[in-house]
């Protein structure tokens, strides 16, 4: 595995598992429920979403991909 030391991930979702929680670092954000997540589409590059389940989580990729960067 290739490490990029530069590349910061902010991980958003509400009730965050302790195991992600303890992820958190100087390069790892958990930030936990964000209502408006707006802004961070707009100062974030890459977007990855699990589409297991959240009625929300399919409307949140299409905003990411409407927000001009």
């Amino acid at each position: 595995m290739h490490e990029i030391p530069k590349v910061k991930v902010t991980l958003l979702g509400s009730n965050p598992t302790p195991e992600v929680k303890n992820l958190e670092c100087d390069r790892i954000t958990v930030t936990g429920y964000i209502s408006d997540v707006s802004s961070y589409f707009l100062s974030h590059k890459v977007f990855v979403s699990p589409l297991r389940y959240g009625a929300g989580m399919k409307g949140k990729i299409g905003q990411s991909l409407e927000q001009d960067a």
